[in-house]
């Protein structure tokens, strides 16, 4: 199977007259069959009508910030889906239904995470947002990701340290 665009079909294109150069054809987010090349995940993520923050402070509570950058729609078709990971294991993990945030503003979301008051020695933390549909929409299904957001949890133990006596000679 081969795609083709216009100069594979014989048109005689002025690419300088629509702004174009010759060899940027098949090059978009998504291919020609639509199925996503990698940087469409991106878009998705710069274009997403929901943005979470935090700050190191807000996570020690276990509250986070989410924006509604919709024009004219509130965030109550959403839920909220979160977890704590432990070097990439999940550990704790909830639903909420989003909060009827109205159109272009904000509010804190208080979660119900449980305190790491023993962190393992070494272990990295991290705080997992998805902000996905409720329900069905004509356009998409329940539980369909609008967007997601990580955050490194403010909670560290040192690692054990390793002497360097009886191990191998390093040579290069």
């Amino acid at each position: 199977k081969a795609w083709g665009y216009g100069g594979d079909l014989g048109c005689d294109t002025d690419y300088a007259a629509i702004n174009e150069h010759p060899t940027q054809v098949l090059n978009g987010i998504v291919a020609p069959d639509l199925t996503p090349h990698p940087g469409a995940w991106e878009v998705k993520q710069v274009q997403a009508p929901v943005a979470f923050t935090a700050t190191e402070e807000s996570l020690r509570q276990g509250v986070v910030t989410v924006h509604n950058k919709h024009q004219f729609l509130d965030l109550g078709h959403l839920e909220l889906r979160w977890e704590v990971t432990e070097d990439g294991r999940a550990v704790q993990s909830g639903r909420l239904p989003m909060p009827a945030v109205p159109a272009d503003e904000q509010a804190d979301i208080s979660l119900p995470i449980t305190a790491i008051t023993a962190p393992q020695a070494g272990a990295e933390y991290w705080l997992n947002l998805r902000a996905v549909l409720a329900a069905d929409q004509p356009w998409a299904e329940q539980g369909h990701d609008i967007t997601w957001a990580q955050f490194a949890l403010p909670c560290h133990k040192a690692g054990g340290t390793v002497s360097p006596t009886g191990m191998p000679v390093l040579t290069l």
